[in-house]
């Protein structure tokens, strides 16, 4: 009887011999390549039906590994051994391993995958392929694909346990794993290239392994390589999306899979910065459907919809002041619809879901008006129904599309400013680095903050010349009190500090059917605090803007949006009965109306004719009399019936 260390014995040997031919006979490649695959599947045919001579093994057992090793086989076809796979945790730049082909589609890793499988995958289910890939990669790919908090292995860098994982909509279609026969089950990870784009079977794989052989260095030009180049593979978690990891500033990402506004022209991001992770969107919709948002949100008349001062709260009651700008949403409009789909592609998301999007919501700013620094992210709030604590189970805002749709210039403002982010005119060797931490002398302090993405007044230009920090903040605004658009500034207003950060921080300015894409979230679902953005006042123009907000699962007001498990619902408040009396002993009182808020409950007559009224406590009663407000009640308590008197 043959063991597993003997099956593997017998498997390589051959491997190897083959992989010696193609070493000496590089043109034969092709052809021994082909001989190599008839070989490997006979060798493990046979070894594997040897072993249903073993008591332990049935006949039946086997006979569906030999036909699953088959259908395994046949799937990922001949790859060139010189292909290798650089497996990236989500949204890191940096691989955290690096795997030969031969190493990753090894025989003995590929039957000990099958070994504690019921039955054969399903090789065209992308579910399948993320399970049986996921238990690949936990043999070979160590800790180091893992969270800080999860050491023990790639299996929990893929299932973060319950109270970590948001319910996704198509959590029941995930295939558990297991890593002994009888251990217990794991969910897996999903992967994708670094275009966004996820892998949905075995075949798709294999593709994407031969393209790296001759793999396009420039997908603008079409200019082919001659080297092979390694396939970068992100695994991100279950209950997570997939997330952009920029290597530097002006690095460009393809979207070959995406249709943009011009379908004749590629989609494509262009980074603009790397901390917070901020892109140039190119593509992602025309002139001709910007000019089309703006006509919809002017012609809109509907109370909900129509253009109206910004308000903050999500029941749209309350006037934020650090916003002066005008809102209205567009919910169903066919361009905003072909935007956000588009938008749902871009972030790797295989299908649009409607439950993960809010409204396209199109911001008109107009002279002088701005909107302070602020995130998209929602703060979590214990006495909400809705669970917004998206690095558990919660979901939240998770990325922004920022879509201009008015072309400013240069002395116009109306920039988007990213706080936290560098200008993209001050030289990389002029940036502080966490390296150059302990070279900063002085305002140390600053320097640190700035380094960990915390929240800082000054931001440093930091260079080897100069040796001393520069506070370009305040620079800025001592430049700007002393131009022409002093006057459109109070001094010491927040719309003059905010004017100062647009001039010393990243300020994208907008260009119409420009897009800037930016994340609210990092990888694993905590808030990205370095995201704080704002839009800087805009001077003697117009501004037209619009935000798509992509959620990490289903949003508050959804029907099946995450529920907060700390939320307790306020006790049904008791109804008070009040009662009002003009007693006529004041002659100012004869017309007295009473109110409550805007809405007239009757005149209150002099010769004591009561107004009764069923009502809550806090709830405040006014009086009127020739369009003044004299007199106000508001409600105790108890008792459960009050009397008030004028």
């Amino acid at each position: 009887m043959l063991n597993w260390h003997s099956l593997v014995i017998y498997l390589i040997f051959p491997y190897f011999l083959a992989l010696v031919i193609l070493y000496w006979f590089p043109n034969h490649q092709a052809n021994v390549s082909s001989k190599l695959f008839s070989l490997r599947l006979s060798y493990t045919s046979n070894i594997l039906q040897d072993k249903t001579k073993s008591p332990t093994n049935s006949v039946g057992e086997i006979s569906w590994q030999v036909s699953c090793y088959h259908q395994f086989l046949d799937k990922i076809g001949v790859i060139l051994p010189t292909v290798s796979v650089e497996v990236h945790a989500n949204g890191q730049a940096k691989p955290c391993s690096i795997i030969s082909v031969n190493e990753l589609f090894n025989d003995s890793n590929v039957l000990s995958a099958l070994r504690v499988l019921d039955q054969c995958p399903d090789w065209k289910s992308q579910y399948f392929t993320d399970s049986f890939l996921t238990r690949l990669l936990h043999e070979i790919s160590g800790p180091a694909c893992s969270f800080e908090d999860h050491q023990s292995g790639f299996h929990n860098f893929c299932d973060r346990g319950l109270k970590r994982t948001p319910i996704l909509h198509d959590h029941r279609l995930l295939v558990p794993y297991k890593l002994t026969e009888d251990g217990p089950t794991f969910l897996p990870c999903h992967f994708h290239n670094a275009s966004g784009y996820r892998l949905s079977s075995l075949s798709l794989l294999r593709e994407w392994m031969q393209a790296m052989s001759c793999e396009q260095d420039d997908y603008t030009t079409g200019e082919t390589c001659t080297t092979n180049s390694p396939l970068e593979l992100y695994a991100v978690p279950a209950g997570r999306h997939f997330m952009f990891a920029p290597k530097y500033i002006g690095e460009t990402i393809p979207l070959p899979h995406v249709t943009g506004g011009d379908p004749t022209q590629p989609v494509y991001l262009e980074v603009l910065s790397v901390s917070p992770r901020v892109f140039d969107l190119v593509n992602l919709f025309s002139k001709q459907e910007s000019e089309d948002l703006v006509q919809r949100a002017l012609a809109e008349t509907r109370e909900s919809y129509r253009l109206q001062r910004s308000t903050t709260q999500s029941n749209g009651r309350q006037v934020n002041r650090y916003r002066t700008s005008e809102t209205a949403f567009d919910a169903v409009g066919e361009t905003a619809m072909n935007i956000k789909r588009r938008s749902f592609a871009v972030l790797g998301m295989s299908k649009y879901i409607e439950s993960y999007a809010d409204g396209v919501q199109i911001l008109r700013y107009q002279n002088g008006t701005a909107y302070q620094k602020h995130v998209d992210w929602i703060e979590p709030n214990i006495r909400s129904q809705h669970d917004y604590d998206s690095a558990g189970q919660g979901s939240n805002r998770f990325a922004t599309f920022l879509l201009y749709m008015s072309n400013l210039e240069a002395n116009q403002g109306g920039e988007t400013v990213f706080a936290n982010a560098w200008p993209l005119d001050v030289a990389e060797t002029e940036r502080l680095t966490v390296e150059q931490v302990s070279t900063c002398i002085r305002s140390a302090v600053y320097c640190l903050q700035l380094t960990t993405n915390k929240t800082t007044k000054s931001l440093f230009v930091w260079t080897p010349f100069w040796r001393t920090p520069v506070d370009v903040l305040t620079q800025a605004k001592d430049q700007l009190m002393e131009s022409d658009f002093a006057h459109f500034l109070t001094p010491g207003s927040w719309e003059e500090d905010l004017a100062g950060w647009c001039r010393s921080r990243l300020a994208i300015r907008p260009a119409s059917a420009r897009t800037v894409l930016f994340y609210s979230q990092l990888p694993d679902g905590e808030e990205d605090k370095s995201s704080r953005h704002g839009a800087c006042p805009v001077f003697n123009t117009t501004k037209f803007a619009a935000n798509v907000w992509v959620w990490n699962a289903a949003r508050s007001g959804h029907p099946n949006s995450p529920k907060n498990p700390n939320y307790k619902k306020p006790p049904r408040a008791t109804p008070i009965e009040a009662t009002f009396i003009n007693t006529g002993a004041n002659p100012d009182m004869d017309d007295a109306e009473l109110y409550y808020k805007d809405t007239l409950w009757g005149r209150l007559r002099p010769d004591g004719t009561p107004i009764t009224a069923s009502t809550l406590k806090e709830h405040q009663w006014t009086i009127i009399v020739d369009g003044k407000r004299v007199k106000h009640f508001r409600i105790a308590a108890r008792p459960e019936k009050q009397v008030f008197e004028i």
